[in-house]
């Protein structure tokens, strides 16, 4: 179906090498990464507003992740921050984790694992929510975490929408070092730990919760950053792409 195509739209460019290593003219190829709606995220709510809408803990040290907790059968990093929580439980004894978008069955295994390693208390687990309450749960967080395992998919073929949803709750971001996300987040706007490595992760949260200020420098690039990367700006960047073919 491609072969007929006079432009083609990739959310990454490895997947425009791709094409091009396969007789495609890289000039008809465009790389237009996912977006966000800021008219659904970006929400002028305080993190103690949103923790009391939820019914979350005013005390704790939250760590935050949204979206399903696997893709395509894959692992997407919730038994590594199981891991971290256990890891982390003696040196930061207010950490939880609060992971949003699981369906029942994942829900329930990640559970057991948190119950079986003693942080079942430590640990929350929710189904999918609407987008407005993701914006809150997002804002209500210490820290956001994306620890994809480094695996093909994860590596070159995402854009992950939570990656731009985060940007936009103006929290700091750990993320997996793989090709795909440094196409958007880099050192000034996001923290990144190589995958599957629970050391690191820990340390940088630990850091994370320990230097406010640096983490706030970084939250707020993200912030400003993110505004290049709306749905309306991408379409237009798609269009004006078609049209001047």
């Amino acid at each position: 179906m491609t072969r007929r195509a006079d432009n083609i739209v990739v959310i990454t460019s490895y997947l425009q090498k791709l094409f091009v290593a396969s007789g495609y003219d890289g000039n008809k190829i465009k790389v237009a990464p996912d977006a966000v709606d800021l008219k659904i995220f970006d929400i002028n709510i305080a993190k103690e507003e949103a923790r009391e809408k939820l019914d979350l803990p005013q005390d704790k040290i939250i760590l935050g992740y949204s979206g399903n907790f696997k893709t395509m059968g894959e692992e997407k990093g919730i038994s590594m921050i199981l891991k971290v929580v256990e890891n982390l439980k003696n040196k930061i004894p207010n950490i939880i984790f609060v992971g949003i978008g699981g369906n029942e069955a994942d829900i329930k295994k990640y559970q057991s694992q948190a119950d079986e390693t003693g942080i079942g208390y430590n640990v929350k687990l929710l189904p999918r929510v609407n987008l407005t309450d993701l914006a809150i749960y997002q804002k209500a967080f210490d820290i956001l975490l994306m620890p994809y395992p480094n695996t093909l998919h994860y590596r070159f073929y995402m854009s992950p929408l939570k990656m731009f949803e985060y940007m936009t709750a103006q929290r700091p971001i750990i993320a997996t070092d793989l090709p795909s996300v440094r196409e958007v987040l880099n050192e000034d706007n996001a923290f990144f730990v190589p995958a599957d490595n629970i050391d690191r992760l820990a340390e940088t949260i630990l850091c994370i919760v320990e230097n406010p200020e640096l983490v706030q420098r970084k939250a707020n690039q993200a912030y400003q950053d993110v505004r290049n990367y709306t749905w309306e700006k991408r379409v237009k960047k798609i269009i004006d792409f078609i049209e001047i073919r």
